[in-house]
């Protein structure tokens, strides 16, 4: 069985056009929206690789651009993190946990 890893990718990009196409991208890994500009899931290794990449090379990305990924540990106190979600909202980020666990 493939190793996953749980990353948290954050960013702060000015271009609507380029925010748009890296949001994009992020959800064509299968990462789950938290907030407007946080995506978190489950990627290979080659995954995380292929948006750091992706990041780094095919985005035209202005130097007061921000992007941040990191790996997390989040899904075993998604519980006590998640605050002001609906329960809809925590029911999904719960499902998308257990698919991978």
């Amino acid at each position: 069985m493939k190793n996953f890893i749980e990353i948290l990718v954050c960013y702060d990009i000015e271009s609507n056009r380029i925010r748009k196409k890296v949001s994009d991208m992020l959800k064509d890994f299968g990462l789950v929206s938290i907030q407007k500009s946080v995506y978190w899931g489950w990627v290979i290794p080659a995954e995380k690789k292929a948006i750091l990449h992706n990041i780094h090379n095919k985005y035209d990305l202005q130097i007061s651009d921000r992007v941040l990924v990191m790996d997390v540990n989040l899904a075993s106190n998604a519980k006590s993190i998640l605050i002001g979600y609906s329960d809809i909202e925590l029911k999904r980020f719960e499902d998308d946990v257990q698919l991978v666990i």
